[in-house]
């Protein structure tokens, strides 16, 4: 039993530690960095051209390079993490880059808990920026959801 649970960290850890510099995301996918000195994450939709549209902390929604989407005084490294089918390939919602690119200059009542960059990019997967999706792992379950299939999050090392 004990070599089972083994097994399956090993594999969890293999999921989301894999590194690509060729690949980029694609368009709508749902993209994150580490905040925080690692203990927290950022989150935003990805639009191509290396640029990215969240939910910034002073409420306002921007599209910015991924230099600035990285560059938060407690951020460590500048790695983003990116979706992936079970194949490898970077997977993404039109949908969603299309909503996130739409909602560029409004503004939003920012809170770190219940109002943040999570539950804007949710709100972008399915329309509803009410939802309750403000951790990022609700946020990697609700892009799973709309995929309608298993999810690896891989490194992109877009600066490299």
């Amino acid at each position: 039993m004990f070599e089972t649970i083994i097994n399956w960290l090993e594999d969890q850890a293999q999921r989301f530690t894999e590194i690509t510099r060729t690949q980029e995301p694609a368009f709508g996918a749902v993209i994150y960095t580490d905040l925080l000195f690692g203990v927290g994450d950022h989150s935003g939709i990805y639009v191509g051209n290396h640029e990215v549209v969240s939910l910034r902390g002073d409420g306002r929604i921007r599209k910015d390079s991924l230099r600035t989407f990285t560059g938060n005084l407690t951020t460590i490294n500048t790695h983003i993490y990116m979706p992936c089918d079970t194949s490898g390939y970077p997977v993404g919602s039109y949908s969603a880059g299309s909503k996130a690119i739409d909602m560029i200059g409004e503004s939003r009542s920012y809170h770190l808990l219940v109002d943040n960059c999570h539950q804007f990019c949710a709100g972008c997967l399915h329309g509803n920026f009410e939802n309750s999706s403000n951790f990022l792992w609700m946020l990697k379950d609700e892009f799973e959801h709309s995929q309608h299939d298993q999810i690896t999050w891989k490194k992109w090392r877009w600066n490299s």
